[in-house]
C-alpha cells in the first residue's frame, strides 16, 4: 500500500523528469548560430578603394587584405614568393617578366582566370 510520502516523491520525480525531458531536448534545436563579424580597427577612415589610387597607408592596410597580387613578400626575408602566379621568369635584361598563374585561381565573381 502506497504512502503519501511515495505518491509525492513519485509525483515530484516525474514532474523533474519531464522537465529536464524538455530541457534537454530543447537545447539542441534552439540553439542559434552567432553571426561571424570581423571588425577591423583601420585607425582612420580610407579616402577611397581603388587600388590605382590610393596612397595612404589605411588604404593599404585594407587593400592589401582585399586584393592578391601576382607576388607577395614573405615576412621574414622579404624576398619575393608566390601568389596569384604559381612561377614567373624575368628575361635577360630584366625588362620582360612572365608570369605563370595557378590553375585555380578566379575573379572576384568565381569564374576562372
Amino acid at each position: 500500500m502506497p504512502t503519501i510520502f511515495s505518491q509525492s516523491a513519485r509525483r515530484i520525480f516525474m514532474i523533474l523528469s519531464v522537465v529536464a525531458l524538455v530541457f534537454f531536448v530543447n537545447t539542441g534545436f534552439s540553439a542559434k548560430e552567432k553571426p561571424q563579424v570581423f571588425n577591423w580597427g583601420n585607425g582612420t577612415e580610407p579616402q577611397d578603394l581603388d587600388p590605382h589610387i590610393v596612397t595612404g597607408v589605411p588604404e593599404h592596410h585594407i587593400i592589401s587584405e582585399l586584393f592578391e597580387g601576382l607576388v607577395s613578400v614573405h615576412p621574414k626575408t622579404l624576398k619575393p614568393i608566390p601568389a596569384m602566379a604559381e612561377s614567373w621568369k624575368i628575361s635577360q635584361k630584366g625588362k620582360v617578366y612572365t608570369f605563370k598563374i595557378r590553375k585555380n585561381a578566379k575573379w572576384s565573381n568565381g569564374d576562372p582566370v
